[in-house]
């Protein structure tokens, strides 16, 4: 418990309670920032490793649907065996 709060709320906490005698420490308000930052960035990661392969997905399918040479069940069948 930190001043009231949760671990996950430790930085806006600490700026609401940074007059009182408890005030928390650079390392814990550093440890919080770090633990979120890192949560955002893998969700980046993820999110761009998801862009790459919906956009080689397109890339592929797109033509020969527009082509009329693969029909929207056999490309159904062939994006379910990639994901």
């Amino acid at each position: 418990d930190l001043c009231g709060g949760r671990l996950e709320t430790a930085v806006p906490t600490a700026i609401t309670c940074s007059l009182s005698p408890r005030a928390l420490s650079n390392d814990l308000i550093l440890a919080a920032f770090n633990s979120e930052a890192e949560a955002i960035y893998l969700r980046c990661v993820r999110a761009c490793k998801d862009i790459s392969t919906l956009t080689k997905l397109r890339d592929t399918l797109l033509p020969q649907l527009l082509s009329g040479e693969l029909r929207i069940p056999d490309a159904e069948k062939l994006v379910a065996g990639s994901l």
